[in-house]
């Protein structure tokens, strides 16, 4: 009969088999790669590189619109729409409630964005294209003010019954209210007309608190 043969000083088998695991199967030691920190350093590097590129290039190519208005140009309007926003700051109940309040809120907001516009009008452009551009833009505040005073009649005629009015800011012919339109052409401008942001002017704003924001963008 072959001899019994004892297990090894150290507790385990001198056969050449792995003792038995808890799952039944040999444990992995495969130790996860750690990312070296001069990666994560490029990695960072190059993410600040591509937000250096995009201000420069639209410092030297996006601001270089032929809509882009000389800067005396630009001030002379951006004038008009500080002197506005001060007007309307100054009209009482800021925030109607009545209809009738309401209604005349609007009124007297558009007397100042009429006059407003017609310090646009008579402000003077040297190119044609850029003259074009103030153009179409006072066009468009013209076509909202007209919408403003659409409402307010229509508002004003409901006076007493049931009838829902709503406020409509004209669209593009791609659905896009015009009033982004507009502001487009002021962020061409950036910094100089900034004050005509439509927003910062509420010029959108037929019910509800007005609260004339600075908007730079």
């Amino acid at each position: 009969m072959q001899a019994m043969v004892p297990p090894d000083g150290n507790g385990g088998n001198d056969n050449g088999f792995e003792p038995p695991h808890r799952n039944g199967a040999a444990e992995s030691t495969t130790v996860a790669r750690q990312h070296a920190p001069w990666e994560f350093l490029i990695l960072m590097l190059f993410v600040a590189l591509m937000a250096i590129l995009i201000i420069v290039g639209w410092m030297y190519f996006g601001s270089k619109s032929p809509e882009r208005l000389p800067e005396a140009e630009a001030t002379q309007l951006a004038a008009a729409c500080s002197d506005a926003k001060t007007q309307l700051k100054a009209l009482p109940n800021p925030a109607p409630l009545d209809g009738a309040d309401r209604v005349a809120r609007i009124y007297a907001e558009n007397e100042i964005f009429d006059e407003m516009v017609g310090r646009f009008r008579a402000t003077q452009i040297a190119k044609p294209e850029q003259a074009d551009a103030v153009d179409a833009w006072i066009a468009d505040w013209d076509g909202v003010i007209n919408a403003r005073d659409k409402y307010a009649r229509e508002l004003n005629a409901a006076k007493g019954t049931d009838n829902t009015v709503r406020f409509i800011v004209p669209a593009t012919r791609g659905l896009k209210p015009v009033t982004n339109t507009m502001d487009d052409f002021v962020r061409i401008q950036h910094p100089h007309l900034d004050p005509c942001f439509t927003r910062g002017l509420d010029l959108e704003l037929v019910e509800g608190e007005r609260t004339y924001q600075e908007v730079t963008s």
